[in-house]
């Protein structure tokens, strides 16, 4: 990124529709962020499921440093002036529950706000549950960044 540009870059993934029943438990799922301003690694991200290497998807994703029984994972990442007000936001959302139980409806959610980038981190229950904590700051984030967001991101 030019060092005077703005970023807003969302990836989320939903490991079954828990609603028809489905689970994910074999296969492998590598997501890899890098960020740049000028020629300054910012941020650096890899989050890695595979069943080869650990064993079933769901069990991993079942483990409270993982993902703690949730089956939706988001990662929101804003670089823009004033991206610490995306963090106050994200953590007054109150979609995002106290409770490290997750509740059908429920999101967990965790701001980070690093040298002009902040990073959210959101795990769910369910797609419908995520995608409401998502909508919400993804709103939030282009409102108080000055990123105008795509029109299909408001449907």
């Amino acid at each position: 990124m030019a060092p005077d540009a703005c970023l807003l870059a969302l990836e989320s993934t939903v490991f079954g529709r828990r609603a028809m029943g489905e689970t994910v438990s074999r296969g492998r799922v590598s997501d890899r962020w890098r960020v740049r301003i000028g020629d300054r690694l910012v941020f650096a991200d890899h989050f890695l499921l595979d069943d080869a290497l650990t064993g079933p998807i769901d069990a991993s994703l079942a483990r409270g440093p993982v993902a703690d029984g949730a089956h939706c994972l988001a990662t929101l990442v804003v670089v823009a002036p004033d991206c610490d007000r995306s963090v106050t936001a994200a953590r007054e959302t109150p979609d995002a529950s106290s409770s490290r139980a997750l509740v059908k409806g429920r999101a967990d959610l965790g701001a980070t706000l690093l040298d002009g980038l902040a990073v959210l981190r959101v795990v769910a229950a369910d797609g419908a549950a995520m995608r409401a904590v998502l909508a919400r700051l993804v709103a939030l984030a282009g409102e108080s960044s000055g990123i105008t967001l795509p029109r299909v991101w408001h449907c």
